[in-house]
């Protein structure tokens, strides 16, 4: 017995010792790298992020280590993917940025909510769809019976190294035209696990329940009157019926907007006992990068794209950065392209990759026609997972 678990032991420490180990998402298995070989790939990887994010070496001794992030390299088909993983977890500094960051996820929640409910407004994030594609079913059904007999042309693409090359100025100045940095902000979240305290007080009430929720309701409709009654604008309150499932969270608005330059944009980065931030880009590796990046191109769509968003005869969706658009007009979907393929010169850097774009009409970029990819009329486009026909208008989830 102890012979058999000396020996596993010491296997897995020479294991460890000799082989770098990474997991694998998309394929959800693990891959194996000697440590020579990997110490090697990452530092190609690392000379390609410093050139594509402008990394500049700082001192370690002004770093706040509640604000830095360590720089792990994980494998993604041919090539590897930055992440940012916190440097100290623990700490009280960075449980309290942790907290920070998660109200500033709420706020921009709240945030898009409140825009969404605005009559003919295009949404904050624009054409981005979030959880498991509901609503890309549901609009992908009414647009299909819009426009069964119409023929069908489709641009399916993705932005190159997106979130490597998001300008840090232009999404400051999309985040202060969306959150007042003068207003207090006061609103309700979800909050779907409750801690053990909380758990262990709610056993054995159920048997109240009615009486129970009567109770909170009526509790729920004075705290709103008291809350108007002390000035409160009205679109900072939302009405929850069931308040023991939510919570309350309050956040200024420069208290946002200074965590969000602090602990994302300008966040400190440490590779190899080296400390550095970046001039350009976001951190790849959390809910509020993704976030960030949702409100970035949704920036591009409202300047770029409002008319393809608001018209009856297109359909564009959009996911992280994958993008997908049918449409019955040629020249739109022409247009929709190029912008993406030569670039605007709006200050966004945003660019498109030729060798994931896929098309199924006759376009004029000689430069780019040997990385496009055209499909004839019974063709399809995979977008996300599914298989997408223009000329039927039906979709298929890949096998």
């Amino acid at each position: 017995m102890f012979r058999g678990g000396f020996t596993r032991k010491n296997a897995i420490d020479g294991f460890r010792a000799t082989f770098y180990v990474a997991d694998q998402s998309q394929t959800n298995r693990l891959v194996f790298y000697r440590k020579d070989t990997w110490e090697r790939i990452e530092e190609i990887s690392f000379k390609q992020l410093e050139w594509k994010r402008q990394l500049r070496r700082i001192d370690g001794e002004e770093v706040d280590s509640a604000c830095c992030a360590f720089l792990r390299f994980s494998p993604k088909d041919c090539r590897t993917r930055p992440l940012m993983i916190p440097a100290v977890r623990r700490s009280y500094k960075s449980r309290c940025v942790g907290a920070a960051l998660k109200k500033v996820n709420h706020l921009f929640d709240f945030l898009c909510r409140f825009e969404r409910r605005a009559k003919g407004a295009v949404p904050l994030t624009g054409a981005a769809i979030f959880g498991a594609y509901e609503s890309f079913f549901r609009r992908f059904r009414k647009f299909a019976k819009r426009n069964a007999s119409r023929k069908m042309f489709v641009v399916k693409t993705d932005i190159r190294d997106c979130f490597d090359c998001i300008n840090q100025h232009k999404l400051s100045q999309v985040l202060a035209s969306i959150i007042d940095s003068n207003r207090p902000y006061l609103f309700t979240a979800g909050r779907f696990k409750k801690n053990k305290e909380e758990r262990k007080n709610n056993e054995g009430k159920r048997t109240k329940g009615k009486e129970k929720r009567g109770k909170e309701t009526n509790q729920r409709t004075n705290a709103l009157c008291r809350e108007m009654a002390l000035g409160l604008p009205i679109r900072s309150i939302s009405y929850v019926p069931f308040p023991e499932h939510c919570t309350r969270v309050q956040i200024k608005g420069n208290e946002a907007l200074e965590i969000l330059e602090k602990a994302v944009i300008q966040q400190k980065i440490l590779f190899r006992n080296r400390f550095y931030v970046a001039g350009r880009g976001i951190p790849q590796g959390s809910t509020v990068s993704t976030r960030l990046c949702d409100l970035y191109l949704g920036a591009v769509e409202r300047e770029r794209c409002a008319d393809i968003l608001k018209r009856r005869d297109c359909l564009l969706f959009r996911y992280v950065d994958d993008y997908i658009l049918l449409t019955t007009d040629v020249r739109l979907a022409d247009r929709f392209l190029k912008d993406l393929l030569c670039g605007v010169e709006d200050g966004y850097e945003m660019v498109a990759d030729p060798s994931k774009t896929t098309i199924n009409f006759v376009t004029d970029l000689h430069e780019f026609k040997v990385c496009v990819n055209v499909i004839d009329d019974d063709g399809f486009v995979t977008w996300c997972g599914y298989r997408i026909y223009p000329r039927e208008l039906r979709v298929r989830q890949e096998p």
